[in-house]
């Protein structure tokens, strides 16, 4: 798939600018990569800003089992619902689980719970949605 986005989108997708919700559930699907910037004076009129040519090579499977699908996603979402917040915390509120268990949940996917989100990349939230899988069973 290629499309021409902002740049800075572009940059958030790649992860470039920092780990985004956007970044992580792209990769989880694809292999996202900026093969090309084209200036804003390249339009008429010319926009505000460069646009990036994004190439995202799909992946015949996601990147986790469809048994994990729901977990992952819930999992991202409410870890970057509070940026601020350290991730035990927000994952503990989004997900209704005590901050205790939650602390246990993350340390068992081998991840600190002092973190934020935007630390982890998609190995970490995917060993964390392999846990939460677990659990919930």
């Amino acid at each position: 798939m290629v499309v021409l986005v902002q740049k800075e989108v572009a940059e958030k997708i790649c992860g470039i600018a920092g780990k985004s919700l956007i970044t992580i559930e792209t990769q989880l699907f694809g292999k996202p990569e900026i093969v090309g910037i084209v200036p804003a004076n390249s339009f008429h009129p010319a926009p505000k800003v460069d646009s990036a040519i994004l190439k995202i090579e799909v992946y015949k499977k996601p990147l986790i089992p469809e048994s994990q699908m729901k977990d992952f996603i819930r999992a991202v979402k409410f870890g970057f619902t509070q940026k601020r917040k350290k991730l035990g915390n927000s994952l503990a509120a989004g997900l209704h689980i005590k901050p205790a268990e939650m602390r246990e949940i993350l340390l068992e996917a081998g991840i600190d719970p002092d973190l934020r989100a935007e630390h982890l990349g998609i190995e970490e939230w995917k060993r964390l949605a392999k846990v939460l899988t677990k659990v919930e069973k």
